[in-house]
């Protein structure tokens, strides 16, 4: 018996773990090969160890060795923006990492300034792309 239906819901004796491990594998087959080196670099601490082994086999499976992986894990943890508690923010636009800060303005309906705040950018979404993270 299935574990989800056709909805993609749970069906009523599916364990959850099963439910989720379908979802994460379905995600890393799917994620873009930086999004997976991200997570299973920078953002390690932040996965779950089955996760982490689907996002490692999917990478071995593209051709990305573990040497390379140590290479974008230097590279990437001298662009990424820490918090003070040493947490790693993801872009106020996307999901991706951080790698800018910037002071910005939290906007009611999206129109009225509140209040300031720090807004966090990745390298895509970067108001000033040349300047380097604060």
């Amino acid at each position: 018996m299935s574990s989800q239906t056709r909805s993609g819901r749970a069906s009523f004796g599916a364990k959850l773990s099963d439910v989720d491990i379908e979802a994460i594998r379905r995600f890393v087959m799917n994620a873009d090969t930086f999004d997976l080196l991200d997570r299973v670099t920078v953002l390690r601490h932040e996965m779950e160890l089955e996760a982490l082994k689907l996002m490692e086999s999917e990478l071995d499976h593209r051709g990305i060795e573990p040497a390379m992986i140590q290479d974008y894990r230097a590279e990437r943890a001298s662009e990424v923006v820490f918090r003070s508690d040493g947490s790693i923010p993801r872009c106020c636009e996307c999901d991706r990492v951080a790698v800018r800060k910037k002071w910005g303005w939290h906007r009611m309906y999206g129109k009225v300034p509140v209040f300031p705040m720090v807004k966090y950018f990745c390298d895509e979404h970067a108001p000033d792309r040349d300047q380097p993270a604060e």
